[in-house]
This record gives structure tokens, sequence and C-alpha cells, in this order.
């Protein structure tokens, strides 16, 4: 069993008393803290790919930084790997709203 810091009804840390024997600051923790499920995290990068079959691979800018394109295993489709927080950020990037690049959902 787990210890931990005996309290008061207050919520207070209860102290040693120096004249007992027994170290009354620590009790023993009768049920042990279950582990918490970690909740699944969103993916750190959301892929992007151009919708027409492209002649040559070019970068995107978005803000101040530059994301490489890259060809897809076929080279017909340049693909963008973009961090996910940079999402909303490339919505508005003018081959985004114009259909040239859409999120690739593969």
């Amino acid at each position: 069993m787990a210890r931990k810091r005996a309290r008061t009804e207050d919520g207070h840390f209860v102290k040693d008393d120096p004249a007992t024997p027994e170290n009354e600051a620590w009790v023993e923790d009768e049920k042990p803290q279950k582990a918490k499920a970690k909740a699944p995290s969103a993916p750190a990068f959301t892929w992007y790919i151009s919708s027409d079959k492209e002649t040559s691979v070019f970068d995107v800018q978005l803000n101040d930084d530059r994301f490489s394109g890259t060809w897809d295993a076929a080279r017909q489709y340049v693909r963008w790997k973009i961090p996910t927080e940079m999402k909303a950020s490339m919505s508005l990037h003018h081959f985004t709203w114009t259909g040239r690049i859409v999120e690739d959902k593969d």
C-alpha cells in the first residue's frame, strides 16, 4: 500500500507529534489511485496533397514557415506534411481555397 500525507477535515496537512512514536503526518492509502487512461491525442501532422497531377514539386509558405512538397509514390501528385496547429493557416492559403491543394484523407 502506498503512503500519503494525512489531512484534517479542512484539507490541511497534519503535522507529526514528536512526543509519540508513531508518525501522524503520514497514513496508509486505503485505496490506491488508479492510473487515468490517456485520451487519444490528435495527430501531430496533417497531410495535404495536390488535387491534380503536377509537373514539379513546389513549397508552401505559411506565415514565416516554409514546407517542402514531396512526390507521392507514383510521382504524379505533391504532398505536404503540415503541423496540426498550422491547419487553420493552411485553410487560408491561396492554393487551399482555390482547390489546388486538399487535405489528404488517406
